[in-house]
């Protein structure tokens, strides 16, 4: 079932930069019916976005902060972080409050922890192992 699914990622990922979005979606959505992928729908879109990216040298990154990012902020994180991974970012921004200050960064299986919850938490490990 899993090579299946990655086989149909890539046709679909062909499929999406020859057709238009709504072909694309009825490719994938009768492709799922027939092959009984519907309960990792999930799973499927996410490599149809890996392997799309891939493709074009891009990477998928989230970017959380305590507040709301300036324009400027998020383009100077946004090059930063593109010149350190060499590939052109596909940022979404996410505003959670509760990491208190500082931002965390999640790209694919990394995640790189700023936050000053991190921070604190690290913090409180070391003092509890004295």
């Amino acid at each position: 079932m899993h090579n299946k699914n990655i086989k149909l990622a890539k046709k679909l990922a062909q499929k999406l930069s020859q057709t238009n979005i709504d072909a694309c979606a009825v490719y994938a959505w009768k492709n799922l019916q027939k092959t009984g992928g519907l309960s990792e729908l999930d799973n499927f879109i996410g490599k149809i976005r890996t392997y799309t990216y891939s493709k074009s040298n891009k990477v998928p990154v989230k970017i959380i902060s305590a507040r709301e990012l300036s324009q400027k902020e998020q383009t100077t994180i946004s090059e930063k972080l593109e010149i350190k991974l060499g590939k052109k970012l596909v940022a979404e921004y996410e505003v959670r409050t509760s990491i208190l200050g500082g931002i965390i960064i999640k790209m694919q299986d990394l995640i790189i922890d700023y936050s000053w919850r991190g921070k604190l938490g690290k913090l409180k490990t070391n003092l509890e192992s004295l």
